[in-house]
């Protein structure tokens, strides 16, 4: 069988009837470690870190975490989010490596999805069809590489305080952002966050969100919704793309530890294929 590895920015802890293993990114704030696992208590730690003043930050799986999740299977597709913003990928590729020298035998591919959240779960549930079509694991990788390239993110923030504090957008571009409830919708372009323009309110913010997602080629293949602690809007979003592509079926659901950090509340990200 072969075994679908993630970090947690996928926002997937299991993966009912796969053989699945998550690779836990940490946030750490407010004297605090923060695992992104399941049973991490997502409230708790954005309150934590909100009602502390001091620095916060996240770290990556390490070479070992990724080696603990790859277990001792003989087949292995991992999955990292952008190596643009982060060094999950890098860790991921030394540690099917030191795997491969110790498992000769085995296969391992790594794919740098150049995404986050949402938009790598929309590439997870593709590979998930394919095994439930018993694809070979070399068909696997082979239609992953094209696939992936076929994915977007679009997201919608009402702050952006935690990317500008760890350099992931530059400080003059999350200046104003969420006061007057002013949103910024954004894109991965190259695996970066691409500011696309802002708006006052949520009902414009929806209909920044459907005109960058058609313009971005979507047409009513899979869609994903997450959400920090907006489950109202993800829904009407939901059904906004229903009314415009009845053979959709967006699938909500909210952010995990990592993606509620950087995204922090209110946020809608959008991963789909295109």
């Amino acid at each position: 069988m072969i075994r679908v590895v993630a970090d947690s920015g996928c926002d997937l802890y299991k993966l009912d009837g796969f053989d699945f293993k998550s690779a836990p990114l940490k946030i750490i704030g407010a004297n605090k470690e923060f695992v992104d696992e399941e049973g991490l208590n997502i409230r708790e730690m954005i309150d934590l870190i909100k009602e502390h003043e001091d620095k916060s930050s996240t770290s990556c799986p390490n070479i070992q975490e990724w080696l603990d999740a790859f277990g001792d299977s003989e087949e292995i597709i991992a999955f990292s989010i952008t190596s643009a913003l982060s060094g999950s990928y890098s860790a991921a590729c030394q540690a099917r490596d030191i795997y491969l020298q110790e498992h000769p035998n085995a296969k391992v591919t790594v794919f740098d999805s150049q995404l986050t959240g949402p938009g790598l779960t929309v590439i997870i549930d593709h590979l998930k069809e394919l095994l439930s079509k018993n694809v070979s694991y070399q068909e696997c990788v082979d239609d992953l590489k094209t696939y992936i390239t076929h994915c977007g993110l679009v997201f919608c923030l009402c702050s952006l305080n935690n990317m500008a504090r760890n350099g992931r957008v530059p400080s003059i571009v999350a200046k104003g952002i969420g006061l007057l409830n002013i949103r910024i919708v954004c894109a991965a372009v190259e695996g970066k966050v691409h500011p696309i323009g802002q708006c006052r309110g949520e009902k414009k913010a929806k209909l920044q969100i459907l005109k960058a997602l058609i313009s971005r080629g979507y047409n009513g293949g899979k869609v994903r919704i997450h959400h920090v602690f907006n489950e109202a809007m993800a829904n009407d979003l939901a059904l906004s793309i229903k009314e415009k592509f009845p053979q959709a079926e967006p699938i909500v659901q909210e952010c995990h530890g990592m993606n509620s950090y950087y995204a922090e509340e209110g946020a809608i990200l959008i991963g789909f294929e295109h």
